[in-house]
């Protein structure tokens, strides 16, 4: 990702001290008395160098390169660290590059890497719920920022659709639910209804397990045709919901699918390698190794492949149809931590999956939390997707029409997704989350709201300027203007830091810091018909560019009007 501002002009002046870790943007407060502070201390120690050489070293880099800006830097030493302050000439040099690139689609480099991203895993016969929700927003932001860095990214999802989950729901719908027209509120009822009645009943239980059997052989046609119609009814209802969500996936993969290959893999390398698996009565398991957490079944008593086997099954799927990707992520619940540790610790010891293996990342995000605690399907306690959106939706309507203003159904649905991704995008991957509609979708506060409506408030201003581009600078003639213009030129380092880290929050929080720095200047002075109004002008435009980019890799959906 193209770098700009001081971060760029160090690391070109200083080139032969490689990494970035030798210097630091000071606190916001500080700004004025330095821009970045070098540390000389560790300048000194790459280049085994004195801390009075590693200054004179470092001087005549800047001095050297601040040329080619036209420009000048005011450099000051205080202790081990050497301060630089840039005149504004400075900024709004870089401020025009980064906007003429933000126009031009530069910033995104030559494709260089090819990244899978798993994510989403909506099981057919149980509705979307919220923790879909979250698992959505942060892989299709993990894969939007890996595409912005210039990568090809291949993105997948893996649904379970085999099993004793459908087997109760077949169950239910043949018992419970006979003749009734098949909906997707129905199917997930069936599931509720059918996973109750398997773990109360237990006439219901073996008649469920006969089902599960039924589904693998697929030797029942009443049982198969059921089957089909209730996955075909929940597929259909996941695909209009990942078209609101702006989610397109490459790869479908299905449990039906993988189960058979891992059931063929895990029986072909028993029979070559007893380390791997071995034969525990009559289910074939995966003893604990050191590394592990637990002894695993792959194979259970019946003959059929657990999830386990059907994550060796999907392993060997992604492995030999997208041979060219470097790193394969999957992002799910951290509920699964232990198992996902313990498949991939079985496929580095598989020989034909050792080398994926190794490209394995797991991001285990926290769990949806409703004010009363944790959602079960299995109970029937489900907070689905499309509940979800129509709460944050009425919130927004209420709110709007309390401001005399009334917002098209599809203005409320972009802003209410928005609202719940952000509020899942602005934690730390790994937290637990409470939804609280009236908190996050306030205009005011750190919410997608706000962001949204930033943008806009900003392009409003545009339009009402009657823009029309030129060469005229960028005006950073104020403190708040001047805080903007600096944050616009970390927007590089944000996308590069949260693709290393696979940390969208970083993103979600530079984005909030961007709609702030921005609605703090247009509140400090005014202007359109002002002086420096063009200059001014020019200066929207560039945080509008910036901000745009910034929506897209959060997976946010702009609106016109707010």
């Amino acid at each position: 990702m193209k770098l700009y501002g001081i971060t760029k002009f160090l690391i070109v002046a200083c080139n032969d001290l490689n990494s970035e870790d030798w210097f630091s943007i000071p606190p916001q407060h500080l700004s004025n008395e330095s821009h970045i502070a070098i540390s000389l201390q560790m300048v000194a120690k790459k280049r085994s160098c004195s801390i009075d050489s590693a200054e004179e070293y470092c001087i005549s880099c800047i001095q050297k390169e601040i040329k080619n800006y036209n420009s000048t830097v005011e450099i000051k030493r205080s202790g081990i660290y050497l301060n630089l302050v840039f005149n504004d000439s400075f900024f709004i040099k870089e401020i025009a590059e980064l906007f003429n690139d933000m126009k031009e689609n530069k910033h995104i480099e030559p494709t260089h890497n090819s990244e899978l991203v798993e994510y989403t895993g909506c099981n057919p016969f149980k509705e979307m719920h919220i923790g879909h929700l979250m698992s959505n927003a942060i892989g299709e932001s993990t894969a939007r920022i890996s595409e912005m860095m210039g990568n090809k990214v291949y993105k997948v999802n893996y649904q379970g659709d085999i099993g004793i989950h459908v087997a109760s729901a077949v169950w239910a719908l043949m018992n419970k639910f006979n003749g009734e027209k098949l909906t997707p509120p129905l199917v997930g009822l069936a599931y509720a209804e059918g996973a109750r009645a398997y773990r109360d009943d237990e006439t219901a239980k073996k008649e469920i397990e006969n089902i599960n059997m039924a589904l693998y052989k697929k030797n029942n046609q009443i049982v198969q045709d059921l089957y089909q119609k209730g996955r075909e009814v929940s597929l259909s209802a996941f695909e209009t919901l990942y078209k609101k969500l702006g989610t397109q996936f490459n790869r479908y993969y299905f449990e039906s699918e993988t189960g058979s290959i891992g059931l063929s893999l895990v029986e072909d390398v028993l029979s070559k390698n007893n380390s791997v698996f071995k034969k525990d009565t009559s289910a074939i398991i995966s003893p604990k190794e050191e590394n592990e957490v637990q002894t695993r079944v792959f194979v259970n008593s019946m003959g059929i492949p657990t999830y386990e086997a059907k994550e060796l099954g999907l392993a060997q799927l992604k492995n030999k149809e997208y041979t060219d990707i470097s790193v394969s992520i999957t992002v799910s619940a951290n509920e699964i931590i232990d198992y996902m540790r313990v498949v991939y610790s079985v496929m580095k010891r598989i020989p034909s999956l050792t080398s994926y293996a190794e490209k394995c990342l797991h991001i285990a995000h926290g769990v949806m939390k409703l004010p009363t605690g944790k959602m079960s399907s299995r109970t029937g306690d489900v907070f689905s997707a499309e509940k979800m959106i129509d709460i944050f939706k009425d919130e927004i309507n209420a709110k709007a029409k309390t401001n005399q203003k009334n917002l098209s159904e599809h203005t409320l649905e972009c802003i209410a997704i928005s609202a719940i991704k952000y509020n899942i995008l602005k934690h730390t991957v790994g937290k637990d989350i409470i939804f609280d509609a009236n908190k996050e979708t306030d205009l005011e506060g750190e919410t997608g709201s706000y962001i949204l409506y930033t943008l806009t408030r900003a392009k409003k201003i545009v339009h009402d300027s009657s823009f029309k581009e030129t060469d005229i600078d960028i005006y950073i003639g104020s403190e708040k203007s001047h805080d903007l213009g600096k944050h616009l030129l970390h927007f590089g380092e944000c996308i590069r830091s949260a693709y290393k880290t696979r940390s969208p929050h970083i993103v979600a929080k530079y984005t909030f810091g961007l709609a702030k720095y921005f609605n703090t200047w247009y509140a400090s002075e005014p202007i359109l018909n002002q002086k420096n109004t063009a200059s001014k002008i020019v200066l929207v435009v560039a945080t509008i560019a910036v901000l745009e980019q910034c929506i897209y890799a959060l997976a946010l959906q702009p609106v016109d009007e707010m």
